[in-house]
């Protein structure tokens, strides 16, 4: 994405704020240390916002709520346009339509939010969460090994498997009927009949239509090729495996 490497870390705190901005952990989550930071890190984390009185941040889903996010991202996009590098953010300012038009700094922010938050959200969580179901199958391991070419169908149902965003859970657009179960309209339901993963062919069938959108599934399909590529087997070490702890829906 054209972030330098001290500044990565502003990147986490943003995910945490955006997506468990309901959640007491990490509405002000604050691992961020800008004491290793560049110029434009130190810059945007002077503008943090701070919880108030009743211990909340403000509304991180408006740009009122995010102005350390929009100040970073205006500043590396102005930096992109007049020291354009290979990264991501490089090649989109550097875009020309057939009008000689270009992305705008101000619309490089917005594109910046979708990148910072929901790209990284997602593939940050999917990708180690399709790690863990396949630590507890090795047959699932050894299939997508003999047929790499099932990478991206078991990208989706590792989607399906492990949520690549915290907390989230599936609100089905009509009723429908999946495997034994009938799934109401506009109730939301976390899929968890079914504890293992399928790897391989039909996969699709048993995701009950959840896609992996946008970023992550771009990126998980190539980073999961990578790592067959480069190691022979994927085994977890210490046998502590995933931390788990129960959640607690609260409606207001």
């Amino acid at each position: 994405m054209g972030v330098p490497a001290p500044d990565r870390w502003l990147m986490f705190d943003w995910a945490n704020r955006v997506i468990g901005w309901q959640d007491p952990d990490y509405r002000i989550s604050a691992a961020f240390d800008p004491s290793g930071a560049t110029d434009l890190g130190r810059a945007a984390y002077a503008l943090r916002p701070s919880p108030g009185t009743d211990g909340l941040m403000p509304d991180p889903r408006s740009r009122e709520g995010m102005p350390d996010l929009y100040a970073y991202a205006h500043a590396l996009g102005t930096l992109r346009r007049e020291q354009p590098g290979e990264d991501v953010m490089s090649i989109l300012m550097a875009q020309r339509d057939d009008s000689g038009g270009s992305v705008s700094v101000e619309e490089f922010e917005n594109l910046f939010w979708l990148f910072a938050v929901a790209g990284n959200e997602t593939t940050r969580n999917g990708m180690p969460g399709g790690l863990v179901g396949l630590l507890g199958s090795p047959d699932a391991q050894e299939e997508l090994r003999a047929r790499p070419d099932g990478i991206p169908n078991a990208v989706e149902e590792m989607l399906r498997w492990w949520t690549p965003v915290m907390t989230f859970r599936r609100t089905a657009t009509c009723d429908v009927e999946l495997g034994a179960a009938c799934v109401s309209w506009g109730v939301p339901r976390q899929v968890d009949d079914d504890d293992d993963v399928h790897a391989g062919a039909g996969a699709h069938d048993l995701a009950g239509g959840g896609r992996g959108t946008g970023v992550v599934a771009v990126q998980l399909p190539t980073r999961g090729q990578a790592v067959a590529d480069q190691v022979a087997s994927v085994r977890a070490w210490g046998g502590g495996g995933p931390a788990r702890r129960d959640i607690r829906l609260v409606c207001d």
